[in-house]
């Protein structure tokens, strides 16, 4: 999402409160205080960092599994059990 990539500093980054209801992806405005729904420019933000980060992780297990480091490996099917349950 804007200003959450590497190397960003501290003033460029944004926080961002996502509400997901009918299908839609709504964010809170700052100026109104009131909840919008994404524009097509941040719907692919949200969607560029969820694909980033998952094929980052698909990567790391990979390499975890290439590399026989079964402690890894263990640890992260504990972690993907846990966020799928």
């Amino acid at each position: 999402m804007p200003g959450n990539g590497a190397g960003a500093d501290a003033q460029s980054q944004e926080e961002w409160v996502l509400t997901i209801t009918s299908g839609t992806v709504e964010r809170i405005d700052k100026a109104s205080n009131t909840r919008k729904e994404l524009s097509a420019e941040e719907y692919a933000a949200v969607a560029a960092s969820y694909y980033a980060t998952y094929y980052m992780g698909v990567r790391d297990y990979a390499q975890a599994v290439a590399s026989g480091n079964v402690e890894l490996v263990q640890a992260y099917t504990r972690e993907r059990s846990r966020s799928s349950a």
